[in-house]
Order: C-alpha cells, then structure tokens, then sequence
C-alpha cells in the first residue's frame, strides 16, 4: 500500500499490550475499542506496526461516533443525509470529516464541546499510536453500515479525535504517524 513508510509483521499481544500503555481505562472507556481490536484480530489475523505518511492518514476511513451528534440544521448544509451523529453510519475519511467539522465547529462546539475540546487537546499534544484495519471489522455495529469502502482505505479501530487533531494547524507537525493495522495474510504477504 502506498503511504506505508516502513512496516514489521507484531502479534496481537504486542497490539494489545501497546494499547494498554497507552489507554488508562479509567471510565470505561477501553471496553468498545478492545472489543474492536479483538474482533479485527479474529477478522483479518495479522498484524503491523508501520509507519503511515499524512496521505494515508487524510484517507483513513472513521466509523459514526453517535456521542458527537449534531442538530439537523447543519447535516443539512452538508451531504451527510444519515442519522445526526458527527460522523455519519456510512462513514467518512477523515479529511471529509475534518472538513465538516470545520464548516459546522460553532454549532458543535455549543453541542459536543467535549469532542472539540479532545480534539485540540491533542492538537498541541503528542497524538500516540493509531489502531487501524485493513478494512471494516464486520460484526461490529458501527462497522456493518460502512458500505463501499474499499481495501485501499485503512479504517479506524481507535483515534478518531487524535486523527482528527492531525488537520489543525499543529504546534508539532507530523510528515508520519504510527499505527498498529489489522491485515489479512495475503496483504501481509505484499509487504
């Protein structure tokens, strides 16, 4: 895949070990996206740490995220036709998703500060390790509706504010950033 700077094949444990060191679960809040990872790893079988360039990053693909909802109004000034999550259930790249954001910030700065607020946290901070996949993890809900996506988009399992926070203007600029992705063994084998 293009935009893979460098790639080396880990295990999953490494996956989940990262992940661990990286996430203090003190709300909760690591329930859904080890479920993620879990599924991903039984969905595709390999892993990859890699290094990924600001190309692929603008065109990871981000599930819905129903806790940023916005009001109808301004899904109306956007092509975002479904439901009134920030992200709709068909997904978006995060370019797209930046782009909306931008378009719509006052409103969802009123709405979902919090969202807003993690997002420019980590625009002046260091953004960690991505989870990514090779495509959608199936069986997942907020994955089933990503229809169309194809295997040349890597698609978030964890990040979304983080990969978000990549397209404001930084204090620390990034010409690469490092993820963890899924892959299947045929892909693996391009590597």
């Amino acid at each position: 895949m293009d935009g893979i700077i460098e790639s080396k094949h880990v295990t999953f444990e490494e996956v989940l070990e990262q992940f661990k060191k990286e996430h203090k679960d003190n709300q909760g809040t690591n329930e859904f996206p080890l479920k993620c990872l879990s599924v991903a790893n039984k969905l595709y079988g390999s892993w990859i740490k890699a290094k990924i360039s600001s190309d692929v990053v603008n065109k990871i693909v981000l599930t819905s995220h129903p806790r940023c909802k916005i009001s109808f109004f301004a899904r109306m000034n956007h092509r975002i036709k479904q439901d009134f999550s920030f992200i709709p259930k068909t997904g978006l790249t995060v370019e797209e998703a930046f782009d909306f954001l931008k378009k719509n910030e006052d409103e969802i700065i009123k709405k979902r500060p919090k969202c807003i607020e993690t997002i420019r946290h980590f625009n002046s901070n260091t953004v960690g390790t991505f989870f990514l996949c090779q495509g959608p993890v199936y069986g997942i809900k907020e994955y089933d509706s990503l229809v169309g996506w194809d295997h040349s988009h890597l698609v978030k399992i964890d990040g979304l504010h983080r990969l978000l926070s990549l397209l404001y203007p930084k204090k620390i600029q990034y010409s690469f950033v490092n993820a963890y992705i899924a892959i299947n063994e045929n892909f693996a084998k391009l590597l």
